[in-house]
């Protein structure tokens, strides 16, 4: 059957060369490794299993970011809604405890709410002064106690005690 399929070799010099060189990049592949099969087996499970661990992670992490957002949103609301009850309170209390004036609470940086500062505006009746720096130290504790008495509105403690204001 060999003598069948066979090849005719014209120049045998030069089939022997080929057959040597052949053989010996075989050689340099080096020993056969009759365990790779096993060896293969393995690092597929092993390979498997970790793909999986990481999958559920990211699924995890995406879940986490979605439940982030989700609070964020929600705190922003809810911190909206009490600042606008707080500031109303404030601008009441203020006048109620100097007589007269204006007064409201306000963000430094309303796009970012839940990073912003807040400002106090404040004019006293009878006075002209730009800032709160100018105020007397009684002056900034009433106005201290107006935001106090302002968030105690929309949030009333069970019991207060207050001793020293200024």
């Amino acid at each position: 059957e060999a003598e069948k399929i066979g090849i005719e070799i014209e120049n045998p010099a030069t089939a022997k060369k080929d057959l040597a060189d052949i053989k010996n990049k075989i050689r340099s592949l080096g020993n056969v490794n009759v365990a790779a099969i096993e060896e293969y087996k393995e690092v597929s499970e092993r390979y498997n299993f970790l793909s999986e661990q990481i999958n559920d992670v990211e699924a995890s992490r995406a879940q986490l970011q979605k439940l982030i957002n989700q609070l964020t949103s929600q705190m922003q609301e809810i911190f909206t809604v009490g600042f606008e009850k707080i500031s109303q309170n404030f601008s009441k209390t203020f006048t109620e405890l100097f007589g007269g004036g204006t007064a409201s609470l306000s963000l430094s940086d309303p796009e970012n709410i839940l990073e912003s500062g807040i400002d106090i505006n404040c004019k006293l009746p009878g006075k002209n002064v730009p800032s709160l720096d100018g105020l007397s130290g009684g002056e900034k504790a009433l106005i201290a106690l107006s935001i106090y008495f302002a968030i105690m509105r929309v949030s009333a403690p069970p019991f207060c005690f207050l001793d020293e204001v200024d």
